[in-house]
């Protein structure tokens, strides 16, 4: 054997035996590391929209009611039911009290 092939063979072991990973050197660490995740603006999107979802939900729950219930509560199945099919950006809460609160406005301007 040659002395350049034996000071290799003598570094890195023989062909088959595998490389140490303590023999190669770290990476250096850059000194402000972020890790990969999502724009915030998406994540702010799914968010908003997940509870938007989730409030939806709890306000087609009231359809589940009996006619009777709804009528203690004030409100019609009719308008529960356009409320519920408001898109989503739209709480339906929001849009059945505004709808409410404009069906009353000509009741009191002619008293």
């Amino acid at each position: 054997m040659t002395r350049h092939s034996l000071d290799q063979s003598e570094r890195h072991g023989s062909p088959h035996e595998p490389r140490n990973s303590r023999d190669r050197p770290e990476p250096a660490m850059p000194d402000f590391f972020m890790p990969a995740m999502p724009p915030l603006q998406l994540t702010e999107a799914l968010d908003r929209w997940l509870k938007r979802w989730l409030r939806r939900r709890r306000f087609r729950r009231l359809l589940a009611l009996e006619d009777w219930q709804l009528k203690v509560l004030g409100v019609a199945r009719g308008d529960l039911i356009w409320a519920a099919r408001q898109p989503l950006k739209e709480d339906a809460f929001d849009v059945l009290r505004s709808r409410r609160q404009k069906e009353r406005e000509p009741t009191a301007n002619q008293s």
